[in-house]
């Protein structure tokens, strides 16, 4: 059963990245979800947002996106890298299977706490990765066999002492299979509180929430996981997007350079891509 567990839509505010989403969505890896968006701020009131920026999502679901950015590159899964190490001017990158391969350079793209435990050789690099407050998030998902009786798609939770920050019908956003399927996620305090709880806590913790946010009894449901994203929240960022270090050619990327989200994620890659780039440039002449 598919759910959009983690990043549950992105927006489009810089040109650079309105552009690339254009071609996302003509090639039909994502479309505007033009969902109900609501928030709660007290119990059962449901207070409808004002029309924003358009809301994109994945289609059919949001790692389209990545399939569309990976169908020309070769990509490498299920493999832990555990060292990256100089190599004369490159790099070398180690992992339990053995070693990688050696690279000219080198783009550290990973949640900051895991960028620093990768840039042991470069302790300035990772004091600033670790300088980097990232926060967790618990998701839940379940699916119904009936439709909820919820006015809204996807609310904002805001209510004094409930841990759900968002709740989303998963099942109302364009390109998704039939069913009545939501996502639960819980705000950034709860989860750190609850970051070692047992799965079926959660679940259990969560949708007793989610009735006591929208004031009705939940149904049972047909199904319920939990899945938890220890690197979820930041709002952080660093001047010029991404970290380099042009002598030993070697970019750090990733949302947490650029204030978070998917378009800062992107935004912060186009900057290390670019840095990079004129690094290898800069040497060539």
């Amino acid at each position: 059963m598919a759910f959009d567990h983690g990043a549950q839509y992105f927006t489009a505010r810089d040109e650079r990245f309105e552009r690339v989403v254009q071609e996302w969505q003509r090639g039909g890896a994502c479309a505007p979800w033009n969902g109900v968006i609501a928030t709660l701020h007290e119990p059962g009131k449901i207070m409808p947002k004002p029309d924003g920026p358009t809301r994109y999502v994945g289609t059919p679901g949001m790692n389209a996106i990545v399939a569309a950015l990976a169908r020309d590159v070769p990509v490498q899964f299920s493999s832990t890298v555990d060292r990256v190490k100089r190599s004369g001017e490159g790099w070398t990158i180690e992992r339990q299977e053995g070693e990688l391969g050696r690279y000219d350079g080198l783009v550290v793209a990973t949640p900051a706490p895991q960028a620093a435990m990768l840039l042991a050789e470069m302790p300035e690099l990772a004091r600033r990765a670790n300088a980097c407050e990232m926060r967790p998030c618990w998701a839940v998902m379940a699916a119904f066999e009936d439709r909820l009786p919820i006015d809204a798609d996807g609310l904002f939770v805001n209510v004094p002492e409930n841990p759900l920050s968002w709740i989303a019908r998963d099942s109302s956003k364009p390109g998704r299979t039939k069913g009545e399927r939501w996502v639960l996620h819980a705000g950034p305090a709860w989860s750190q509180a609850s970051i070692e709880h047992q799965r079926d806590h959660v679940v259990a913790a969560l949708l007793r929430a989610f009735g006591e946010a929208l004031q009705f009894d939940v149904l049972t449901p047909v199904h319920a996981a939990a899945h938890r994203w220890r690197y979820a929240l930041t709002q952080s960022q660093v001047d010029g997007g991404c970290l380099l270090d042009a002598r030993a050619r070697i970019a750090v990327a990733g949302d947490w350079c650029h204030g978070g989200r998917i378009e800062g994620a992107y935004l912060s890659g186009l900057a290390a891509g670019e840095r990079l780039a004129a690094v290898f440039r800069a040497h060539a002449r």
